[in-house]
């Protein structure tokens, strides 16, 4: 019989509704009882879930039939809503402490929305969560009750009676409630169930583990044929029509003068709505869902006023009426009492804690709403929102009972059932208002993203990017509020509030009040940021994803983001170096995870790639924000040679040149050579192609001699592991330890030159005993000596001096096994020009010292040259060398009587010109090398007299 239905389904919509009270006809009222014996009986139908979708497919969805359900919402919200005074506002629901202003409409009414949140707000300012039933009803005298507004015995079973029966006003609304309530819990108890069998039945292939989150469903691809999934559409169809209706009349009645336990439904009403809704892919009316309990739940003038309120200077003591709370009430102590979230708050954050659990994996962008509102909460709990309250509260209130798991939970059914009998009954604390006290919204918060590790990799990629977006916003956000505060303190503010080039795209994003959570102070960044935090808690937990998916997955994405945080010069220090710091716990622990395989060049890589990008952040050099990142960055290249140097594959060229970008140029009056080729080259000032900074410059402050003292502990350590070095490797090491040799502390310049270049020229002539590899490695081998021969022309007495020493003990260590090539090249390019070189630093500071001193003509040159000392040292081991090697090596080369006439002249000069103690050192030399000669064989007496000769 559906037409007959249909009639009697029409005619109590009408009846509900109250059509002749909206046209204003008197004569057509329906009398109250009718109502409420139209109410009852949909009631009745609202609970059967199975009777509203087939109500749907026969009517709604038929194409000219008669919309019964679509009407049937409509007048249900209409009903609820049509008398906002009689159901009272709830205490609690604009959080505590909070002072609101009363909202009104055009017409100078209060408006329905004003009706909620803010009038609550404005009610009890100051309420607290200890007593709150009972004040929220006492402070407003209405409400919703079932100890009040419920009747014993239902109106349809007393058709007996002649007269009808006395009728709280409340009672039909009460009802409203309950009709909502059980719509939402007939949609989850079939549709729950069902997702969960198709989700756990779904082909996988062989090897694929089960999803623990899984993604919403399509409901154009479920077959109509199979009965399940075609009821799975028509409860997709009702909810896609009936949201909005089912909404605007939760989001009302949740802001009214509820019990805990019908508070409790309505909460239930709104979690069964937003699973319903996720799981069958409807985003809209899910988001929606979301977006209004997300207002609920953190309060934007709850945020606000965290952060202005200030605590009274003195302690003030408690009176008994505010112990109790009915300070709200007068209005009293309002100014007092700490901002923050009430039980009913915090009730609707874990509900939707509880659903974006559930729906992690179907989320996408949804996610940057929940993290907002996370990001709000957090804020709120952690410094100074609900501490006290809540300490209060846990201490009056007998123990909460032990919370259920409330993931794809359909709530019970409303407090007071559709029986004969309506009498209330007295029953446990409800399920979603237990356990409400922040430790455990913390402690569930952390678990929803730990539950990030069950993502699929696309869902895990949307999670990340709304992280990064949330993270991007809220940088700019501080960005914008610098400087307004330094427009405002140089009377500029104009000119502080023009829209601000941002480096970052990722960082692009339009600047403006938050759409949620109400965050636009600065004092969130004395904590950091929340977003980066949590990105890199996110990142440590999932690191297998970072390292063994496709970098576009997670990697790509969290590094650029932290690197523009980091490098963003208009944000403010502490986020840049929070920024900086997760970044480098990302990549200290990368290359640990992959030791081997394919990946793990590719791993080692990006580490360093991404190493490198922070430490040539851009930027004044010695600006302290600069070499804290720079700072940073070392300490982290420290820690992955620690654990990891060992098994580097790739990367050296980028580890080398990170280290020496620290260095400083080498000054002018370090520079004592006569020609360029004398001092090995160093790395130009000009950027580099990773955009690497200018080199620092000028003298060295306390903070960058930091970043050259960390920078030379990590070069130290590659100096121990050198076997595992290329010759091309190695070369860049000399340059690198050359760098180092020149830096103004002394100790660090002293250890490279005499200790660090030692070590690498064993190592090099360890590898010159393979012969097909002996050129190369001797090559090599030179070049180092050239890099020693730089520092022998150090300004500074005891690092040339270190290097001299080195210079000349490594060649008579070494130079038996050297070839005659070899020796050529020492003797041209090292022993010859270093000579000259200390010969012209000698001549000039002797004239210097005879300048300054001005001694008298043709007194002797001054005996206190600095550089006297290195000269004596640097013959008396060319003495060593050609006593030595004279006979075996270096008469048996083609340039050999060049040699000895050019040895010749540097005696001759230095006896001539230099003073006594020099002059010594230089006959000496001489004599060495001439009684070395004597002892000669028979291939070489020819040569031995014809240097006699010359001699």
């Amino acid at each position: 019989m559906p037409m007959e239905a249909e009639v009697f389904m029409t005619l109590f919509i009408k009846v509900v509704s109250g059509d002749g009270e909206s046209s204003g006809d008197s004569s057509m009222a329906k009398p109250h009882w009718m109502r409420v014996l139209a109410m009852e009986i949909i009631r009745g139908l609202c609970s059967d879930a199975e009777f509203m979708r087939g109500t749907w497919e026969r009517y709604d969805s038929q194409p000219g039939e008669a919309q019964v359900f679509t009407s049937l919402i409509s007048a249900l919200k209409r009903l609820i809503t049509e008398k906002p005074a009689l159901l009272g506002v709830g205490s609690q629901m604009a959080g505590v402490g909070v002072q609101a202003h009363h909202s009104t409409s055009e017409g100078g009414h209060t408006s329905t929305a004003a009706y909620g949140l803010e009038v609550a707000g404005r009610v009890a300012s100051a309420a607290t969560a200890t007593v709150s039933n009972v004040v929220g009803i006492m402070g407003s005298g209405s409400g919703l009750n079932p100890a009040s507004s419920a009747m014993k015995l239902q109106c349809i079973d007393q058709l007996d009676k002649a007269d009808s029966p006395i009728i709280p006003d409340t009672y039909i609304y009460l009802l409203g409630l309950q009709c909502f309530t059980s719509l939402s819990e007939g949609f989850a108890a079939f549709v729950i169930p069902i997702y969960s069998s198709i989700v756990m039945q779904r082909p996988r292939t062989p090897g694929e583990t089960v999803i623990r989150a899984p993604p919403a469903l399509d409901l154009s691809t479920l077959s109509s044929s199979d009965q399940s999934h075609h009821q799975l559409q028509i409860v997709g169809a009702m909810v896609q029509n009936g949201w909005p209706a089912l909404l605007a009349g939760l989001s009302f009645v949740i802001s009214t003068n509820l019990t805990d336990d019908l508070f409790g439904d309505v909460v239930g009403a709104y979690q069964n709505m937003i699973n319903v809704a996720g799981t069958l892919g409807l985003r809209t009316p899910r988001d929606a869902f979301l977006t209004s309990l997300g207002k609920l739940a953190i309060p934007p003038g709850v945020v606000s006023s965290v952060d202005s309120y200030v605590e009274p200077s003195t302690p003030r003591t408690a009176s008994v009426s505010d112990t109790l709370g009915f300070s709200a009430l007068t209005g009293a102590g309002g100014t007092h009492t700490a901002p923050g979230l009430s039980e009913r708050n915090i009730a609707c954050l874990k509900v939707i804690i509880s659903t974006a659990h559930y729906l992690s994996g179907s989320l996408g962008s949804t996610w940057f709403d929940v993290l907002e509102l996370l990001q709000s909460a957090d804020y709120v709990l952690n410094l100074k929102g609900l501490r006290g309250a809540a300490s209060a509260k846990r201490q009056s209130m007998p123990p909460p009972s032990a919370a259920s798991n409330t993931r794809g939970r359909t709530p019970s059914s409303s407090s007071i059932a559709p029986s004969s009998n309506l009498a209330p009954v007295k029953s446990a604390q409800h399920p979603l208002l237990s356990d409400l006290d922040p430790e455990a919204v913390q402690i569930a918060i952390n678990r929803l993203f730990d539950s990030t590790k069950n993502l699929d990799d696309d869902a895990f990629k949307e999670f990340v990017a709304a992280l990064c977006k949330l993270s991007g916003e809220m940088v700019v956000m501080h960005s914008h509020s610098i400087e307004v505060a330094v427009g405002e303190s140089t009377d500029d503010i104009n000119s502080s509030m023009s829209p601000a080039t941002v480096s970052s795209p990722s960082l692009g994003v339009q600047r403006g009040g938050r759409r949620v959570s109400g965050l636009h102070m600065s004092k969130l960044t004395r904590s950091g940021d929340y977003s980066i935090s949590r990105l890199g808690a996110v990142s440590h937990l999932n690191l297998h994803r970072l390292i063994y998916r496709d970098p576009e997955v997670a990697w790509n994405m969290v590094t650029t983001h932290l690197l523009d945080v980091l490098r963003n010069q208009s944000a403010p220090p502490s986020i840049r170096i929070q920024a900086a710091e997760v970044l480098d716990g990302i990549l200290v622990i990368a290359p640990r995870n992959v030791t081997s395989g394919p990946l793990q060049a590719q791993v080692q890589k990006r580490v360093l790639d991404v190493l490198a990008k922070q430490v040539f952040v851009e930027g004044p050099a010695n600006a302290g924000v600069i070499v804290d990142i720079r700072k940073h960055a070392l300490e982290t290249l420290h820690k992955i040679l620690q654990s990891s140097g060992h098994s580097l594959v790739v990367g050296w060229e980028t580890i080398f040149e990170m280290l020496g970008s620290v260095c400083q140029p080498l000054a002018p009056e370090m520079v004592q050579s006569p020609s360029s080729d004398t001092l090995s080259p160093l790395p130009q000032s000009t950027a580099s192609p990773r955009g690497r900074p200018t080199p620092l410059t000028g003298g060295l402050t306390k903070s960058t001699d930091g970043l050259v003292r960390i920078a030379f502990q990590s070069l130290t350590l590659v100096c121990d592991s050198l076997e595992s070095l290329s010759p091309d490797h190695l070369r860049l090491c000399i340059k690198t330890l050359g760098q180092f040799g020149r830096q103004q502390d002394t100790n660090i310049a002293l250890t490279a030159a005499e200790s660090l270049l030692w070590g690498v020229s064993d190592s090099i002539q360890a590898k010159r005993k393979d012969t097909e590899k002996e050129p190369e490695y001797s090559a090599l081998w030179i070049s180092l000596l050239l890099e020693l021969k730089g520092l022998c022309t150090d300004a500074r007495h005891e690092v040339r001096f270190g290097a001299i020493q080195t210079l000349f003990r490594t060649l008579l260590l070494y130079g038996a096994t050297l070839s005659l090539e070899t020796w050529d090249e020492c003797i041209w390019k090292v022993i010859f020009p270093l000579l000259d070189s200390i010969t012209i630093a000698v001549r000039q500071a002797a004239y210097e010292l005879s300048e300054n001193s001005a001694p008298p003509k043709g007194a002797p040159l001054s005996s206190k040259n600095p550089w006297d000392e290195s000269k004596t040292l640097a013959l008396q081991s060319i003495a060593a060398i050609f006593g030595d090697f004279i006979v075996s090596k270096i008469m048996y080369l083609s340039s050999f009587e060049k040699a000895w006439d050019a040895f010749l002249e540097h005696v001759v000069s230095s006896v001539s010109m230099d003073n006594r103690t020099i002059s010594t050192a230089a006959l000496r030399c001489l004599d060495r090398a001439l009684k070395a000669s004597m002892d000669v064989g028979a291939d070489l007496h020819s040569i031995t007299s014809h240097t006699w000769e010359r001699t």
